[in-house]
């Protein structure tokens, strides 16, 4: 058994113990925590981060208006040949990409931009304001 699979098993364990197991987060565990932005679009300090889980998928949120980052943990949310690849960008030190996504089914993401990467055997997605330009999200790739 693999590193991973015992610590599913230990989490399985440790959530049946405390009696709730939609308030264990197997992310932490299996290392898949935020990752705070050194800043915000506008340069600003991102200040405190505000968790929850949407959808099932563990979320961070930084920021207001045009500088709110929202990055869902451990899911990507890309998918080629349905969203609009817009360039590949390097995100603290890993090679990334920034995307338009086009779901109509879900009008909540629907042509927003994001910034995604894996780090560490996790994927991140950020997602930006739709306000914010291409260019911007390119630009700040590198300085998440």
């Amino acid at each position: 058994m693999d590193s991973n699979a015992v610590r599913a098993v230990v989490l399985v364990i440790v959530c049946a113990l405390i009696g709730g197991a939609w308030q264990c987060s197997s992310m932490s565990i299996l290392g898949c925590d935020p990752i705070p932005p050194k800043q915000l679009l506008s340069g600003a300090p991102p200040g405190t981060v505000t968790e929850e889980i949407s959808g099932g998928a563990k979320e961070a949120i930084w920021g207001t208006g045009a500088d709110r980052l929202e990055q869902v943990i451990d899911v990507s949310l890309y998918e080629p040949g349905a969203d609009e690849h817009l360039a590949d960008v390097d995100v603290r030190a890993n090679p990334g990409l920034v995307y338009r996504i086009h779901r109509d089914f879900s009008p909540s993401v629907d042509q927003r931009l994001a910034l995604g990467w894996s780090e560490g055997g996790c994927e991140y997605t950020v997602l930006f304001a739709p306000s914010v330009a291409a260019e911007e999200v390119i630009d700040f790739a590198p300085r998440y």
